[in-house]
């Protein structure tokens, strides 16, 4: 039977049409992420963690390491860092946790599944912009079109800042790959089940970034 003496025939061959050209898009995208992340490798290297780039920006990689490493051996959250800075606040404080738990669960489970080094300790990171470039295409392309998803996916991709962080343990990265998930997976729900399934969503990434609670607004 053609597709003219098929009703819907039509519908059909274009929704597999679109469906070959996102599976297609996604990944090139892929390959492309995969090649940026090789031209950026020589910056951060995979020999060790640079925590004193940026002036000292990196250093906060001290304590996720320190306290995910902790988590991954015993199951429990403990930072073993004292920060001088809040001494004056009590004088009983012995250390210190000083961002929410979930990228320390995150990270731990990195080390907990592939042993404890330094591409295992960028791993999350890595994922994070894989996901992140993923998703701000899928969210542009919604919006827009196919082209506007090319444009964001390659003003995620390419944006130094983004590729600097990816070569890090810091948080930044993982949370914004988990907040794109969060928001992709809230915007393709029914939109009867978006109110309660908001809120999870808005809490699972809150846990890994106060400042995650902000997706409130798009959602």
């Amino acid at each position: 039977m053609s597709i003219s003496e098929q009703p819907g025939g039509v519908r059909v061959v274009a929704s597999r049409s679109a469906a070959a050209a996102l599976v297609l898009d996604l990944g090139l995208l892929t390959l492309l992420a995969a090649f940026m992340l090789l031209l950026a490798t020589p910056t951060f290297g995979l020999r060790r963690l640079h925590i004193g780039a940026q002036s000292g920006t990196f250093s906060d990689q001290l304590t996720y390491v320190a306290v995910a490493r902790t988590f991954a051996d015993t199951l429990h959250l403990r930072p073993h860092i004292l920060l001088s800075s809040a001494l004056w606040r009590r004088s009983s404080i012995t250390e210190h946790m000083i961002y929410q738990p979930g990228y320390f669960a995150v990270l731990g489970a990195s080390y907990r599944a592939f042993g404890f080094g330094v591409w295992q300790s960028l791993l999350p990171s890595l994922l994070g912009y894989l996901i992140g470039g993923l998703g701000a295409y899928l969210l542009a392309a919604r919006a827009a079109g196919r082209g506007a998803g090319w444009l964001a996916a390659l003003l995620f991709l390419g944006c130094p800042p983004v590729l600097l962080f990816t070569g890090s343990a810091m948080s930044d990265l993982t949370t914004a790959g988990a907040g794109t998930l969060a928001l992709l997976i809230f915007l393709w729900l029914p939109e009867r089940a978006r109110p309660a399934a908001g809120v999870l969503l808005l809490c699972s990434v809150y846990l890994l970034r106060e400042t995650m609670a902000l997706l409130a607004a798009p959602m």
